[in-house]
């Protein structure tokens, strides 16, 4: 099974390469464009630079990176399972984000937190009697409050974001929960984490003190890094990356010109991006088992095959055997029946002068036994020779001492 592998050389892959962009050129592959990227260094053809299809399509003139010398081998490429659908995800989600458009309503976050969700009642008290980390930061405990990372200083306002994301999604059917430390969205019977988070930012504080004794490290540039919290937060789908479908948005963040309060509608769709991929992804899953299956089925069914073939060919080339076997000793038969048939008229003739160890009537009775068990066409009697004989024991010399 090819698993639909495509082969080419050196020169037609770096053709390609320089004909349409990699993130195209990839999906003719079936597989991610960083995928075809590593393909390429292997095999040392150089790749546009960033900015090259932009450029060529404003009317620069862009000259290509000549294909350094190396083996005129072939390239086996084979598609990435977990690539499969790069063109039609990305279909997907800019079909989603369309219908999401023409149905999003302005989400107006409120400047006071007024009759607060219980959840975001229960988890503001929990928040409030805890103390900051080491970076300043609120962390949130396992069970019983929201996923919620923020500064004292932004906890209000992440509370309110929050209480707005979750009357939200309740107004549109969805139910909003606590479950493993994970704050939960069932959309379209799709559990989905999330959470909301302040990021932090690295500070140098000051030069680092000499220390006189000990060895002395060369550092008179050395700055203590300090992080703090920036007070920019994001909103987080935690489940998105779990589900192989390309550019869904996982993070809806603070901007200079657009804050996260005007961003709740863009993520509550995503959030119904994302259910609705999940049960895409399933169904795709779904088939793959079923097809997985049924190839299973067709390999036993081939096997099945197989093995009977040569259950027959074994048995017919025995039964060949045993005729040819059969005609051989049938053969030997008649030449013994002429044999003992000899000796019996030179005996009568009294013309014989072989010595038998036994009286000639009893060789003869036992010549003429010995010929009917040969003869596959003539019955007879049992004799030992039909038994198995067992082997001599060797007798070991070193096993009886000499004294």
């Amino acid at each position: 099974m090819d698993r639909g592998i495509r082969t080419v050389n050196r020169e037609q892959l770096y053709e390609q390469v320089w004909s349409v962009s990699m993130v195209q050129l990839s999906e003719q592959y079936g597989m991610s464009d960083v995928g075809l990227a590593k393909i390429c260094k292997k095999h040392n053809i150089p790749r546009p630079p960033r900015g090259y299809w932009v450029r060529k399509a404003a009317g620069y003139n862009v000259k290509r990176l000549p294909l350094p010398n190396g083996d005129d081998v072939l390239i086996e490429i084979t598609p990435n399972p977990r690539s499969r659908n790069v063109s039609k995800s990305r279909d997907f989600v800019s079909r989603m984000s369309n219908s999401q458009d023409k149905e999003r309503e302005p989400i107006v976050v409120p400047d006071r937190l007024s009759s607060p969700h219980p959840l975001i009642k229960q988890s503001s008290e929990i928040l409030n009697a805890r103390q900051s980390d080491d970076v300043g930061l609120l962390n949130p405990p396992k069970k019983g409050c929201l996923d919620i990372t923020v500064s004292k200083g932004n906890l209000r306002r992440a509370l309110r974001i929050m209480d707005t994301v979750i009357k939200v999604l309740e107004k549109k059917g969805y139910s909003v929960y606590l479950s493993d430390g994970r704050t939960k969205a069932k959309i379209l019977e799709v559990p989905i984490s999330f959470g909301i988070r302040e990021k932090f930012l690295t500070k140098q504080i000051r030069p680092e003190e000499h220390k006189l004794d000990g060895r002395y490290r060369f550092g008179y540039n050395r700055y203590i890094e300090e992080r703090v919290p920036s007070g920019d937060l994001s909103l987080t789908i935690h489940d998105a990356e779990n589900f192989y479908i390309h550019d869904i948005q996982k993070n809806w963040n603070d901007g200079k010109k657009l804050k996260l309060e005007n961003r709740i509608s863009s993520f509550v769709n995503g959030l119904h991006t994302v259910a609705v991929a999940k049960i895409e992804c399933d169904k795709e899953r779904e088939e793959e088992e079923r097809q997985r299956i049924e190839r299973q089925k067709q390999l036993e069914g081939e096997r099945r095959k197989r093995a009977e073939l040569r259950r027959r060919y074994l048995q017919e080339e025995a039964r060949v055997s045993k005729l040819v076997s059969e005609s051989e000793n049938w053969k030997r038969s008649q030449i013994l029946r002429e044999y003992i048939a000899e000796i019996e008229r030179s005996a009568n003739g009294d013309e014989l002068f072989l010595n038998f160890e036994k009286p000639l009537a009893e060789w003869l009775k036992w010549a003429h036994d010995q010929v009917n068990r040969l003869d596959p066409l003539s019955p007879s009697q049992p004799s030992i020779l039909d038994e198995e004989c067992p082997e001599e024991e060797k007798s070991n010399e070193y096993s009886h001492s000499r004294w």
